[in-house]
């Protein structure tokens, strides 16, 4: 997991030569001369030097935590750029700008797509100081979810994820962690469905005062292939601009954010026909970011296996059911 607070994750993210190259792309290509320009998270200001080099008047470089606004301040000034650059450090509560601004460039994905903790706090800047007319970077984000089957040995006949490991069995924690997104470089894998766009943020109009995304949002899938689901893969689109997408699909090319998978508590073996509705919100206690899951599987009508990812027995865990939502719970596909 990234700290945002650490300089290494800001070097894994400077080291992602796909990352930088394609905003550095998209930056040069929607700077006009004499923009001003508003860099929200700036970190080591990379987007903040990139901007003025490609003809922006003035570059506000805003940065929350202290250590990295320090750097980004260094950094600018060893380019000899801080005529250009004002490095700002506050959050979007606190800030102040003296003018509106051409662009605003931000770069506050996580490994699955959009953060929340950041999520509300840009629309906040955006919706304060960009111009009508003005222009962000990304202008679009998808969030697209796919069952996986994953092509691994597993160390238990039903296919759990960790039953047996060192000896032990892990059933107190084995539903918690389903719900923990697992970064990793999922390579031994093959899709079980197509892709589901599971949220579509417009970052030029839309907000995210709806919540869609913390109250979940279901996708619905029919089995083509006799297959074993194991999980969910969860991944971003985002399009830099018209022209330049970054994505971080397994299929695509490797980025610093790796891969996240969604595992399920236990293995499901579909077949051709098969139903499968996975609703998957999003929660951001206990200091990560976690996607709670609430799977359904049916055939011919009939439910063959249902389970929730995050447990109610946990203090604290939010539930995605019907009683808990005030709602009405989704008839089975």
């Amino acid at each position: 997991m990234l700290r945002y607070d650490c300089i290494n994750s800001h070097l894994r993210m400077i080291w992602d030569e796909l990352r930088c190259h394609s905003y550095a792309a998209a930056i040069s290509r929607a700077i006009k001369p004499g923009d001003v320009v508003i860099d929200f998270g700036c970190g080591l200001g990379i987007w903040s030097m990139i901007a003025a080099k490609a003809g922006a008047s003035r570059v506000y470089a805003i940065e929350a935590v202290d250590d990295m606004a320090q750097m980004a301040q260094a950094l600018i000034a060893e380019n000899n750029l801080s005529d250009k650059i004002t490095v700002i450090h506050a959050n979007a509560e606190s800030v102040d700008l003296p003018e509106k601004a051409d662009c605003l460039i931000s770069e506050l994905m996580n490994c699955a797509g959009f953060n929340e903790y950041d999520g509300a706090p840009l629309m906040k800047v955006r919706d304060r100081f960009l111009k009508p007319e003005g222009r962000m970077i990304p202008q679009r984000i998808r969030h697209v979810i796919r069952l996986c089957h994953l092509q691994t040995e597993f160390k238990s006949d039903d296919g759990g994820w960790a039953n047996g490991m060192y000896g032990l069995t892990w059933n107190a924690v084995k539903d918690f962690a389903s719900a923990s997104s697992t970064s990793t470089d999922l390579r031994n894998y093959a899709w079980a469905s197509p892709p589901h766009i599971w949220w579509d943020l417009d970052l030029m109009r839309d907000d995210l005062s709806d919540n869609q995304y913390r109250a979940g949002i279901p996708a619905h899938w029919e089995i083509e292939t006799e297959t074993t689901v194991h999980g969910v893969a969860a991944y971003f689109e985002a399009d830099l601009d018209d022209n330049i997408m970054l994505s971080t699909a397994p299929d695509a090319p490797f980025t610093h954010w790796m891969h996240t998978f969604l595992s399920f508590p236990r293995a499901l073996a579909v077949r051709p026909g098969d139903r499968l509705s996975v609703k998957i919100s999003f929660s951001t206690g206990r200091g990560a970011s976690t996607y709670p899951m609430s799977v359904t599987w049916t055939r011919d009508g009939n439910i063959l296996d249902q389970f929730d990812t995050y447990p109610t027995s946990i203090p604290g865990a939010p539930s995605l059911s019907a009683e808990s939502a005030g709602g009405q719970q989704e008839a089975p596909l």
